[in-house]
């Protein structure tokens, strides 16, 4: 059994207080016929899989070679994965390239982010190249980066725009705007809690863990607040 973290959702009543930015890059992918297409990026330091949308996969028409996996998330819902495909990710005009091997999942997260961010309060330096200049409107994920490209991706350089607002980190994609904006009310009733678990076996054995009225807490900085998870 592995641990990562992707996307998945809480609904009604588990929203965090403000709205919490993630990290999304736009990159590039080649299709199958060699030829650079946008797509937009969720990075996550939590996930072991990177993950592909169906839907881009398609349109892409990217080969694709049959797997036999799990991914579960919260309450243990679990899907089937059955196919996985190999790309090509590049940066868009900073030289960054690499081969990605993606799990083909249907879409990977709902809107992100959940509304639309006002950004008059962010004074983001204007000589500053984003990695992704919407991150402030709700637009869809099509790949989800995970832990074996997120550090590679990394950059000497952060800056933090003020209290309560988010942190600017330097990436070979552009900066990422990322972290908690206090100061917006949340009026979405979706959260990204971003667990799940993928079990390469399709078993699940936890009874290594010993005394299990322990509870363990997991901090997962991507959205800056702790879960705690009873193993029980």
């Amino acid at each position: 059994m592995s641990l990562s973290v992707n996307s998945v959702w809480l609904e009604n009543g588990a929203a965090v207080p403000g709205e919490v930015l993630l990290s999304t890059a736009l990159v590039q992918i080649l299709d199958g016929n060699g030829k650079a297409c946008t797509c937009r990026a969720l990075l996550d330091s939590g996930s072991q899989p990177n993950l592909i949308s169906e839907e881009v996969v398609k349109r892409l028409n990217l080969p694709r070679k049959s797997v036999e996996l799990t991914l579960a998330g919260v309450g243990s819902k679990a899907a089937q994965v059955k196919y996985r495909c190999n790309g090509t990710v590049e940066s868009i005009g900073v030289g960054f390239r690499k081969n990605v091997s993606f799990l083909i999942v249907p879409p990977i997260t709902e809107m992100i982010p959940s509304q639309n961010i006002p950004t008059t309060r962010l004074n983001i330096p204007k000589h500053l190249r984003l990695a992704d200049p919407g991150f402030h409107k709700p637009g869809k994920i099509d790949l989800l980066l995970g832990v074996d490209i997120f550090y590679e991706l990394l950059c000497v350089g952060q800056i933090r725009l003020g209290p309560n607002l988010p942190l600017l980190q330097k990436t070979k994609l552009g900066w990422l705007v990322n972290g908690k904006m206090s100061f917006i009310g949340n009026t979405s009733n979706i959260t990204s809690c971003n667990l799940s678990v993928v079990d390469i076996n399709l078993i699940i054995d936890l009874s290594f863990i010993g005394n299990t009225s322990n509870i363990t807490s997991c901090n997962l900085s991507v959205v800056d607040i702790n879960l705690i998870i009873d193993l029980k």
